[in-house]
């Protein structure tokens, strides 16, 4: 009787373990392979070498007024990798104008992630301003390598950091140099 009921009791454990539904296997695509949309930016600009120096304030007051934060969707980046190294994507222009489309090429290389514009279209574009008739404008920018501060299958942190000199030809100042850092946190659609 005894060797019945431990037959019995096998048979009804094997039975419930292969009735047991087996998870399926989650493939994790390479990162950065997929869609990917901006849900944070930050910005800085430092102003260095004010000539003359007495104009120092009046261009920080001038140029540093961008502002960093929590990036709405009609104004978020968004970007698919393909595993091909070519993407595609769009972004809204700084001035508020609407959203543009562009494909682009990419290639990861360590910490650096550089994307190209294809047949040489802008990717990201950024505004700017130009001096001597204080007028703003914007710059596409065609070929970014940014440096990968923190990546993983659902978030990456992006950042770019620039300098250029500036030129204003008035009797106040002459010339200044900025510095800019862009941040850019992406969370993983798809």
């Amino acid at each position: 009787m005894k060797k019945i009921l431990l037959l019995v009791a096998v048979v009804g454990v094997t039975f419930f373990a292969s009735c047991e539904e087996k998870p399926e296997e989650s493939k994790q695509k390479p990162f950065p392979i997929g869609e990917w949309c901006t849900e944070h930016q930050y910005y800085s600009l430092t102003i260095d070498d004010v000539e003359p120096s007495s104009a120092t304030e009046e261009i920080k007051r001038i140029r540093e007024q961008e502002t960093s934060g929590t990036v709405m969707d009609v104004e978020s980046y968004q970007l698919t990798f393909n595993e091909n190294g070519t993407g595609y994507g769009s972004g809204a222009h700084p001035d508020g104008t609407g959203r543009y489309n562009f494909s682009f090429t990419w290639r990861l290389s360590g910490d650096q992630l550089s994307i190209s514009g294809s047949d040489g279209t802008g990717v990201f574009f950024r505004s700017v301003w130009y001096g001597e008739d204080i007028a703003s404008g914007e710059v596409a920018d065609e070929n970014i390598t940014w440096e990968i501060e923190e990546s993983s299958t659902n978030n990456m942190v992006l950042s770019r950091l620039f300098s250029v000199k500036k030129f204003f030809n008035d009797y106040i100042y002459d010339s200044w140099e900025e510095t800019h850092t862009y941040r850019y946190t992406f969370e993983k659609t798809k």
